[in-house]
């Protein structure tokens, strides 16, 4: 069974095989499951086979092809370190339980194409040396590719990594409280242009939650993915796992912003502005947080994030600069504001000089009239009139005029930055 010679005997060979296959549950050689780890196949047709306890194919190497379509994985399997000398055929199978590809080598090409995993499958370190079609493939849970090599090309297109949105018997909507993920940490990309993720998780009930770390994915093609989104932007497993500490020490806050950055020129290559955007503000803030606590919450940085999201929300500016005018327009008046004489209408020295009164019924025009006034003399101020109708009537309120310009025209600033990102996007 373990013998490399390709010419042995294929019957005794096979014969072998069923009995494993036909051996009851207590049996030792199937106590763990089906078991032909270290196997040498010179042949294996599976198609469609049932394998209704743990397939277990540790270090075992397959002459020719490994044709496992539509086979059916009750407790899942195992290929830990197997090594497929030609193609390896998944097409159309169902994994039913955890699954293990850890250290594979899939020297042809694999087809991974229609297979429904409802537990995580482990593709860590895993070799694919020639074209990998995981087409359509539905991941219940997890999928970890890290440290993996795709020597030549991949078509990711239309994978699902999540429960369904349209739920089934086999793979039931919120069958898992936790989030699938997929792991693509520290995986090269020899031929990052036949890289394709093609809409991907169009059909989960979750955006696609990835880790990058360590990868070159500026020229892997990314169209029409529907990505993981946290408060208006899309967000990358990566900074999810730092500010939760799940990292477990392989990402830094530099090198999920180097991952940004990276995805920010690959969207801007693909004129995909708006996702280039969210990764500009992404990278911004793993800057931010890279630091002690004064650069998170005071520092210019961190007022640049509040007052127009790094400069890539014109609603959020606006909003803000509505706010900074209504707070000095209710500001002037408790130190006095002044109405200026101008050749039409002259005012008494009495009459001129207004506060804000005592809040009643009574007051009610008196208070419009303040508060009219005051945002008059913000926006004169604002726009630098040569001429305003309103000015504050004392050194104090000077300098809080002076303040406002500083305040005023930064965040007008902002905003117009804002909206130009916005026109060329």
């Amino acid at each position: 069974m373990h013998s490399q010679n390709p010419l042995k005997d294929q019957a005794g060979f096979d014969r072998e095989i069923e009995e494993i296959l036909n051996s009851p549950p207590d049996h030792d050689r199937s106590a763990e499951g089906f078991d032909f780890t270290r196997f040498v196949f010179p042949r294996s047709i599976f198609v469609e086979r049932k394998f209704l306890r743990k397939a277990i194919f540790r270090n075992t190497t397959f002459l020719a092809n490994a044709q496992f379509d539509g086979a059916f994985f009750a407790e899942g399997a195992d290929f830990s370190s197997a090594v497929f000398n030609r193609a390896a055929v998944f097409f159309g199978s169902i994994f039913a339980r955890d699954s293990s590809f850890f250290n594979a080598e899939f020297q042809s090409t694999l087809n991974f194409a229609l297979v429904r995993c409802v537990g995580n499958a482990d593709f860590r370190s895993s070799q694919f040396q020639n074209h990998a079609d995981f087409t359509s493939s539905r991941f219940l849970g997890s999928v970890d590719f890290s440290s993996s090599i795709f020597a030549t090309s991949a078509d990711f297109s239309r994978m699902m990594v999540g429960a369904p949105l349209q739920p089934d018997l086999l793979e039931p909507q919120n069958a898992r409280a936790a989030p699938a993920i997929v792991n693509f940490s520290l995986v090269r990309f020899n031929n990052p242009e036949s890289i394709v993720f093609r809409q991907v998780n169009k059909s989960s009930s979750q955006g696609l939650r990835t880790r990058f770390i360590g990868s070159n994915i500026e020229k892997v093609r990314f169209e029409d993915v529907r990505w993981h989104r946290e408060k208006h932007r899309t967000v990358l497993q990566d900074e999810i796992d730092l500010k939760t500490s799940d990292s477990d020490g392989h990402g830094t806050y530099e090198l999920v912003a180097d991952v940004y950055r990276k995805f920010i020129n690959n969207f801007q290559g693909n004129r995909q502005y708006e996702l280039a955007e969210d990764c500009f503000c992404g990278a911004m803030e793993m800057r931010r947080l890279d630091g002690n606590w004064i650069q998170r919450n005071v520092s210019l940085l961190a007022a640049y994030r509040t007052l127009s999201n790094y400069g890539s929300d014109y609603v959020r500016a606006a909003s803000w600069l509505a706010i900074f005018i209504l707070i000095f327009s209710c500001l002037y008046p408790f130190f006095g504001i002044r109405i200026v004489d101008s050749p039409n209408v002259k005012t008494t020295e009495t009459a001129a000089v207004f506060y804000w009164p005592t809040p009643s019924p009574d007051n009610a025009m008196h208070l419009t009239k303040t508060l009219v006034g005051g945002i008059w003399t913000t926006l004169d101020i604002a726009t630098f009139t040569r001429n305003p109708a309103y000015e504050p009537n004392s050194r104090i309120g000077r300098d809080i005029a002076i303040v406002e310009i500083i305040v005023v025209s930064t965040q007008t600033g902002l905003l117009l930055l804002s909206i130009r990102r916005r026109v060329q996007r």
